[in-house]
């Protein structure tokens, strides 16, 4: 599993709006891949690569920290690096029920 965070508006969901206000081409806050026990989050802006092993730290709470001088950084950041940018992030058409918007409108995501 890959994941993506982007900055975020206080008080939004960032996952609906992160097109809004990540420029095409910018890497996200953080990326990350988790593969069974193995859980790695990359900072880019950071250069800093946390590896985590989730059955040994199921709290996420000592996460092995690797700069970007460590040849295991480039090789797992070169990876995630290839999948960010293969992957399309462009703008969704999304579509929603009058039961969709009734349901945003009740937790307060619209107006």
């Amino acid at each position: 599993m890959r994941y993506l965070t982007f900055a975020g508006k206080e008080g939004w969901l960032p996952g609906w709006l992160a097109r809004l206000w990540v420029p095409e081409g910018d890497m996200p806050l953080r990326l990350g891949k988790s593969d069974g026990a193995q859980k790695w989050v990359w900072a880019p802006r950071e250069g800093r690569l946390s590896v985590l092993n989730i059955v040994r730290d199921p709290f996420e709470l000592n996460p092995e920290v690797l700069v970007d001088d460590n040849a295991r950084y480039e090789e797992a950041t070169s990876e995630l690096k290839r999948w960010c940018l293969a992957t399309n992030r462009g703008e969704a058409v999304a579509v929603d029920s009058d039961q969709d918007e009734r349901v945003l409108k009740s937790l307060g995501y619209t107006q």
